[in-house]
Order: structure tokens, then sequence, then C-alpha cells
């Protein structure tokens, strides 16, 4: 929903705004189901600056903008690797097990 921004200039649809607005006495004061009813209440007038964060601010890119890391590991193994033990170790172990 619509409300207007914490400075009150101007109407917004984010998740940034006192938690007290959530109190049910305060939110048909505070939260509009439009851009418009919020721009009527807030500043008498049926436009006003406002900040949609359902609308994309840019074009999405072509392209991926690069490659993922190698992180965390350099890269898949050649083999697979041994299949689980028949039975638990009575400790951990301090590296792979055959």
């Amino acid at each position: 929903k619509f409300h207007p921004n914490t400075g009150e200039s101007m109407c917004t649809n984010s998740f940034d705004y006192p938690p007290l607005w959530d109190n049910p006495d305060l939110k048909d004061q505070y939260f509009f189901e439009t851009l418009e009813e919020c721009c009527e209440a807030v500043f008498n007038t049926p436009t006003c600056s406002h900040e949609d964060i359902c609308t994309p601010t840019s074009m999405p890119s072509v392209s991926p903008s690069g490659y993922p890391t190698k992180e965390p590991t350099n890269g898949p193994t050649n083999a697979p690797t041994n299949g689980p033990t028949k039975e638990p170790t009575n400790a951990p172990t301090n590296g792979p097990t055959d």
C-alpha cells in the first residue's frame, strides 16, 4: 500500500515507515490502496512526487555482468567420491576415509 515517506515529501509503497503506523487506529490515516489516493490525502492533489518500489528503475542488462566466482571450490572432482562408511567412526577423522 502507498503511504507518505517519513519526511512527508512524497508517497511511496516502500516497507520503510514507522512501526506505529501499523496500529489499526492509524492505518487508515497513513496507508492507501493507490498512489493517487495517497497524493490526494497527503498533498491534496491527484499527482505528487513518489517512489514505486514495484516499478523497475532501469532496463535489465542484455547479458550477465560477470562470471561467478570459483569459491567455494575450484571445480568439480574428476571421479565420484567414495560411498559412506558402513559403520560410524568412534571419533572424527582428520581427512577422507577409504
